[in-house]
């Protein structure tokens, strides 16, 4: 954001960072689109980590503690048989394809919470 006289505040282009209405300009992302989808994106894997995380504990974090990352790698790989099994007509038990491409996200962000922690 910048300020100009008379505490007027004018977002920056998420990409470019040049002054834009919208937190992007046109010339770098038509309106509604990739960027701003992803961000929504995001915010939705957010809060359901933050549902599941308060439902199961920390449950990823402790078992990779104990197991390293091959934990992480076998939660995401149940993820991807999942989709295979959708995308050749499986039936949705609970959980739809966009579901588990969810979830395969949110692993792979845990994984990298994980390997920071290690990192430090």
């Amino acid at each position: 954001m910048l300020k100009f006289p008379d505490n007027i505040i004018v977002p920056i282009c998420i990409v470019c960072h040049t002054p834009c209405p919208d937190g992007y300009c046109p010339k770098c992302e038509p309106k509604g689109t990739k960027i701003v989808k992803h961000q929504k994106i995001c915010e939705k894997l957010n809060s359901l980590y933050a549902v599941k995380n308060a439902a199961y504990g920390d449950a990823f974090g402790k078992t990779f503690e104990l197991l390293g990352v091959i934990s992480a790698l076998t939660r995401m790989y149940d993820k991807i048989n999942r989709l295979i099994s959708l995308s050749k007509g499986a039936k949705e038990n609970n959980e739809s394809f966009k579901d588990s491409l969810m979830d395969l996200a949110n692993y792979a962000i845990m994984t990298l919470i994980e390997l920071e922690k290690n990192d430090s």
